[in-house]
């Protein structure tokens, strides 16, 4: 028997010669190395395990029909390893073909070592051949599957999130999460490619040999991957026409990707994107967004929102229960519909500057916001489902400025005092009066005495309703969100189908909305990938239930609640209350044959239902075919469909359907005659919107020498916008039977009161719009060395609504930038602590349509003429075939910055932008038969600047601390100087003022009150003006003062994100600074002024420090109600005392989440990754400037869908499979 070991030293493999030649001489010798040969080799397998680890000395070798020695000396020669290996075995092995290139040494010697009778394993540079047993011959006939577990780290160790790992060549795909790790279940043993790519980060290839461990021992990789010498090389902006390289892009872009996104658990799109986006203000109480201002006289205009490439039929990312069409929209509620799901988006990129936006034309001068949903990638198919609720208590109405039940009373005996109320017990068409002014009533008729009034009127006062109305109105608001989906795809294909159920609930009951909506995303390769096929479909329903019963029951008003009036008695039983006529007089009606002529509040929560149902469909599909390397054609088309239903049941016993019965009822020779037939009242409208596209496009994509790069598209584009609807009501519904009533609206039924009275004339009138799009358009992209960009596009637009003159409708609308990456020339290297630097500068022309004016004459028809019993009907507006574009011209210039190693990222922006066209109302003669027609004749400008940071302090692999802050300044003056201030009084509403801005704030100059309790204002001269002498008399425009903006100039938002190891908590707060607000805390609209009321006054804390004698005026400037009139509260009302700062930073939410370690991933082979989070959200003001702590953006003036959200606690889970 012969032993040969190879090593690094010639002198060892001698020194085993020269004893192998001693031993041939002894044959007891002989038995005795046989013994020890068995020894080692027993030895050897019980101590020396295979082991699936990867040995990454690499080594290159060819070679045909060689011998395994020759081999080894091989592996000797490029590797140093010593082979130990028995000679009989050797020489009986078959010769081999071998070809490795760049492999580790454990590739060679498993190909080596195929088909032959031998086995091997590693220890340490030792590589030990061994005669095969018989059962380790068996299994290694079995191929056991392995777990590959692997981590993927930086130069320094730190974890990489969203590296793509592809396992050759089965090309399975996974995607490493905030650890860094990734797993690779059931890989059979062989030899496997792991490619790495990151858009940070160089590619990365490492080989792999996956062994056949009969006891499946997990495998364990770590890789390094080396950062990018640019490292937004390969990040692609959507302008919804194309992807641009990052790097090359010249606008001003900011994208937000679904992990931004899913930070959130919120229903409300907009409330995940508050704060977070430069230049992008979101005001969720009005769901309103704007885009670095505004551009119109009108206020805010709404951006451009467009969805895989095409304008969304639907304009809101969230909208309330309604109708597509205001007209045939009923009710709504403060209930959350989201237009798009947010588990199905993976990116949304706002263009701010005319060179992003410009190619949308004539619909960019407000921005653009493009939606792409998610699709599927090549590899392993991928199940994700995640679960969010949220729940939140009614609103706290303790802290409320509303007065209580005592102050109200001696509001109302103040008002009683004076005559304000009429007894109903004079006269019985008198109305019924509360509890409290009936006490006072019965001590003037003398049925009780002062005492005994008094007496109850202080049990009354000590009465609160509001935990009843906590109870009984009002519930926890409640929110679900349900997503499941799967991805994955092939060589040729790809998928993402998912699914999405959402409900909420709001806090006033018998209130809530919920939507289920399916998207599909396909993609595939045809004609060996020369053409690409993508398509995609939504299908979303969402139902909804509208009640205005609990809002009515809160609010002032003939049927709002007095404060010290209960739902229910000590026994709990509902109670009934009298609104119309006295409980004698009403008593007397029904026993006549009237309904019962009362108002309960909790039974109304289920007799008048509004019911909205709403289905929309999107279908988009795009055909792709590569032409040559760098042409492409692309065919591409987007069809959606809406349709909503509206369905308003008012029961026969509901209120308003029994006083409108009541009221047309007469009593004829005793018996009762209904005027509005008997039954209920049945609503009903329905609208559909339908919108489709279809764009034809050449791309072109060339590079030379890797010095220049050019990019083009052009296109023609058509696109149609269809909607319409209609509504009727139907009167003496019967539920059971499903019929109506025919009615007559041009004949008038006689009333209780014996006047006539005919039903709605409006009814059955049907609503149709549709526009029409053709354009033109191109855009172009060209680098020079990758540190020289220039970009330009141009578009021409016809909209067949702006006019009859073809000139002045396609008119072309451009933009050209330039880009300059200084960081690349030679004069910067040496700063190491500068990792990018590039400055940029745009200019462009956007456009934008008015809808303020129509190129056609419009007609207004009212229905039949009483008289004639003809149709009739007015010219609503004039035809002006001179309407044209508003456009816009928007110069941009900024600067993008990395530094120090990435860890501080800087992005800044100035802007400017000019709009000219602005269609206004201009005077006209009157003779034409209008005043003033609308004119393209308007201009204003509007500028600002922006900054974005982001920063990340901390990037270890167990802790990261990073941090985002931006802030955004805007302003916008009128400089048309036709617009001179001509108004003498100042209003709630901004007035158009050359050198104003369109959101701007006056007031008047306050000087107190007089000794009658009456308000008094200053002119700009200093001289009183009193309430009884007349603003156009005495009041000139100068007089006023002017307080500032609505509008915050100034806004933006900071985050923090704190992780350690699987444990990350977030927090997330914005600021508004620099505007005004008007407390307007007593509503006019609601105040005493006449010498009588009725029903539920307003309630306003304000009204309790009213002036009462003379005297108050030293210390209070609330009008008194003695001899009150429209001017003093309204010039009370508009003071400038009453202007406050809005100044305010709220604290958005705090989220608290933690990812399921990989250790236990491995023991759940099912399991790919498993998040649990809780987030805190509507945190609250967390500072504010003004010293009456009043929250400017939800001031509590008598209307209760004015509240702040209430602080709202969501738990959500997140797994894949």
């Amino acid at each position: 028997m012969h032993f040969e070991a190879f090593c690094n030293r010639d002198a060892i493999a001698m020194f085993f010669k020269r004893s192998l030649c001693l031993l041939n001489k002894n044959r007891l010798s002989i038995q005795t190395l046989r013994v020890m040969r068995l020894s080692t080799i027993i030895i050897l397998a019980c101590c020396i395990q295979v082991s699936a680890k990867t040995y990454s000395q690499s080594i290159t070798y060819a070679c045909r029909n060689e011998s395994l020695e020759n081999v080894f000396k091989a592996i000797r020669q490029q590797t140093g390893y010593l082979v130990f290996y028995d000679q009989n075995e050797l020489d009986a092995s078959k010769k081999v073909t071998l070809d490795i290139k760049d492999q580790p040494v454990e590739t060679l010697i498993r190909q080596a070592l195929k088909d032959q009778p031998l086995s091997y394993s590693f220890e340490d540079k030792t590589i030990i051949i061994t005669k095969r047993s018989m059962v380790n011959q068996m299994l290694a006939d079995i191929q056991v599957p392995q777990m590959i577990y692997g981590f993927v780290v930086d130069e320094k160790g730190n974890p990489i999130e969203q590296a793509s790992v592809t396992l050759m060549p089965s090309r399975k795909l996974v995607v490493t999460g905030p650890t860094g790790r990734f797993n690779f279940p059931d890989v059979k043993p062989g030899e496997y490619t792991l490619r790495l790519s990151h858009l940070s980060y160089e590619k990365q290839v490492q080989h792999i040999t996956v062994a056949n461990d009969p006891e499946g021992t997990p495998m364990t990789v770590r890789i390094v991957m080396r950062i990018s010498l640019m490292k937004l090389s390969g990040i692609t902006v959507s302008t919804g026409y194309q992807q641009i390289d990052r790097t090359a892009a010249t606008g001003s872009y900011t994208t937000i990707t679904s992990r931004d996104i899913e930070a959130s658990p919120a229903l409300n799109l907009m409330e995940r994107l508050e704060g977070t986006i430069p230049g992008v203000r979101f005001d969720l109480r009005n769901n309103t967004i704007a885009i670095r201002g505004t551009n119109s006289y009108g206020g805010a205009t709404p951006p451009l929102v467009v969805i895989d490439g095409f304008p969304a039929m639907d304009q809101n990312l969230v909208k309330n229960p309604g109708g597509t069409i205001s007209a045939t929209t009923f009710a709504s509620n403060n209930a959350i519909i989201a237009s798009f799901n947010p588990a199905d988006i993976q990116s949304i990129t706002f263009l701010k500057d005319a060179a992003a936006a410009a190619i949308w034309g004539a619909q960019a001068a407000n921005g653009v916001i493009v939606i792409e949903t998610k699709r599927g990638r090549k590899g392993m198919s991928t199940f994700n489902a995640t679960a969010n609720v949220s729940t939140s208590a009614p609103a706290d109405m303790s802290n409320l400025n509303v007065m209580n039940s005592k102050q109200y009373i001696e509001f109302e005996k103040e008002l009683f005092d004076l005559n304000y109320f009429a007894d109903p017990a004079s006269y019985w068409r008198y109305p019924a009066q509360d509890e409290a002014l009936e006490d006072m009533f019965q001590v003037q008729r003398g049925t009780i005495t002062a005492e005994e009034r008094d007496k109850r009127l202080d049990a009354l006062g000590k009465k609160s309703n509001l935990d009843q109305i906590k109870k009984y109105l009002l519930q926890s608001a409640v929110t679900q969100q349900y997503n499941l989906s799967m991805s994955g795809g092939g060589d040729n294909n790809t998928y993402y189908v998912s699914g999405n159920y959402s409900k909420d609930r709001p806090v006033f009951k018998s209130n809530s909305a919920e939507k289920y909506s399916v998207t599909a995303n396909l993609t595939n390769d045809l004609l060996q990938k020369r053409v690409v096929m993508t398509t995609g479909f939504t299908q979303t329903f969402s139902s909804s239930t509208v009640n205005n019963a609990a809002l009515e029951a809160m609010s002032p008003g003939n049927n709002g609640l007095r404060p010290y009036e209960m739902l229910v008695d000590e026994q709990g039983k509902s109670i009934n209350r009298y609104i119309a006529f006295t409980p004698h007089v009403t008593d007397s009606l029904t026993r006549l044959g009237y309904l019962p002529w009362t108002l309960n509040s909790i039974d109304e929560l289920g007799r008048n239902n509004t019911i909205y149902k709403n289905s929309s469909s999107r279908l988009t599909s795009q055909l792709s075919a590569k032409i040559t390397d760098w042409i492409r054609f692309d065919v591409s088309g987007m069809y959606q469909r809406g349709a909503t239903e509206m369905k308003n049941l008012a029961e026969l016993n509901s209120y308003s359907t029994v006083d409108m019965v009541n009221t047309g009822t007469t009593i004829v020779n005793g018996k009762p005659v209904y005027g509005v037939p008997l039954g209920g009242v049945y609503k009903l409208s329905n609208s559909t919107s339908e919108d489709y596209t279809f764009r034809l496009q050449l791309n072109i994509d060339k590079s030379w020498r890797n010095i220049h790069h050019l990019t083009v598209i052009a296109g023609n584009e058509f696109r149609q916008t269809k909607s319409g609807g209609f509504n009727q009501t139907r009167y003496g519904f019967n539920t059971d039977l499903g019929t109506s009533v025919t009615i007559n609206p041009t004949v008038p039924y006689t009333t209780i009161y014996r006047y006539g009275k005919t039903f709605p004339s409006a009814d059955g009138t049907i609503y149709a719009n549709r526009k029409r799009y053709l354009s033109y358009y191109s855009t172009a992209n060209y680098s020079l060395s990758d540190k020289y960009h220039l970009s330009g596009s141009v578009r021409f637009d016809d909209y067949s609504m702006i006019g009859v003159e073809r000139r002045k409708r396609a008119i072309p609308l451009w933009s050209a930038g330039a880009k300059w990456d200084i960081r690349k020339e030679k004069f910067m290297s040496d700063l190491k602590w500068l990792d990018n630097l590039s400055i940029r500068v745009t200019e462009g022309v956007g456009g934008s349509v008015s809808e303020d004016g129509s190129a056609f004459t419009t007609i207004n028809l009212y229905g039949t003429d009483p008289l004639t019993q003809q149709v009739y009907g007015t010219v609503g507006l004039p035809g002006n075939t001179m309407l044209g574009w508003a456009t816009t011209r928007t110069t941009n210039a900024g600067f993008d910055a990395d530094l120090l190693n990435r860890k501080l990222s800087v992005s800044f922006d100035i802007y400017k932008k000019y709009t000219y066209g602005i269609v206004t109302a201009q005077p006209v003669n009157s003779t034409y038969g209008w005043s003033s027609l609308s004119f393209n004749t308007s201009d204003m400008t509007n500028h600002g600047v922006e900054l974005n940071l982001n920063g990340t302090m901390v990037r270890q692999v167990y802790w990261t601390w990073s941090a985002n802050f931006n802030i955004s300044y805007n302003t916008n003056k009128v400089t048309d100087v036709r617009f001179p201030d001509k108004v003498q009084d100042p209003s709630s509403l901004s007035q158009i003022i050359s050198g104003y801005p369109v959101d701007n704030v006056f007031a008047y100059r306050w000087a107190g009150l007089d000794n009658k309790g009456q308000s008094q204002v200053y002119t700009a001269a200093g001289k009183i003006i009193t309430s009884d002498m007349s603003s156009y008399d005495n009041l000139k425009p100068e007089d006023k003062k002017y307080m500032g903006r609505r509008t915050p100039p100034t806004f933006g938002g900071l985050s923090q994100t704190i992780r350690y190891k699987n444990i990350s908590l977030s927090a997330r707060m914005s600021y508004y600074l620099g505007y005004k607000v008007q407390k307007l805390g007593i509503n006019s609209g609601l105040y005493p002024t006449s010498g009588s009321y009725q029903g539920f006054l307003s309630t306003s804390k304000e009204l309790a420090q009213r002036w009462r004698k003379p005297g108050d005026e030293a210390f209070t400037n609330v009008p008194g109600i003695v001899g009150t009139s429209f001017n003093s509260i309204t010039r009370y009302s508009l003071a400038d005392f009453n202007v406050i700062d809005g100044d305010h930073a709220r604290l958005q939410q705090i989220t608290l989440s933690y990812t399921l370690p990989a250790s236990v991933i491995k023991r759940l082979t099912f399991l790919k990754s498993l998040t649990m989070g809780a987030t805190a959200s509507n945190l609250g003001i967390i500072w504010r400037k003004n010293k009456e702590g009043i929250d400017p953006d939800y001031m509590f003036a008598g209307v209760y869908s004015s509240l702040p959200p209430s602080k709202n606690y969501t738990f959500n889970i997140n797994a894949s499979f």
